[in-house]
């Protein structure tokens, strides 16, 4: 078995707001290959700001689960400390309501972990630890 201070997670954030017929260009972190990397600290958050517009589903991978899954997803990576805890949360902005599923492996072949649609309520963003 795998030292957990070693494993690296995938996070999946899915937003399930419709947008608009306008056109936008796909994030970068688009694809699990080109997640997006967090930067995990024992002293406190470390929040970034981003974007699922323009986003696209991947295909390959097992759905979520929750959060009703549109197909439009965005990716990002953490590797968890020598701790094995980590938490990892959301906030609301234009955004008030999305899911997040966790998934362990390589970017080509995951493995579904957790999935939360409302970490403290109904209608809320999500978190997991």
């Amino acid at each position: 078995m795998k030292n957990r201070s070693f494993l690296k997670f995938l996070f999946v954030f899915v937003a399930f707001i419709f947008s608009s017929a306008a056109a936008f260009a796909q994030p970068s972190n688009d694809d699990p290959c080109s997640a997006r990397a967090l930067t995990v600290s024992a002293s406190g958050c470390n929040f970034v700001q981003t974007t699922n517009q323009g986003a696209t589903g991947t295909s390959g991978v097992p759905a979520p689960g929750c959060g009703s899954y549109n197909g439009h997803d965005v990716w990002y990576s953490a590797v968890v400390p020598a701790s094995g805890s980590m938490t990892v949360m959301t906030q609301a902005g234009t955004m008030t309501d999305g899911a997040m599923a966790v998934y362990s492996g390589t970017c080509s072949s995951l493995l579904l972990v957790a999935c939360n649609d409302d970490f403290v309520g109904v209608g809320t963003m999500p978190g997991l630890t």
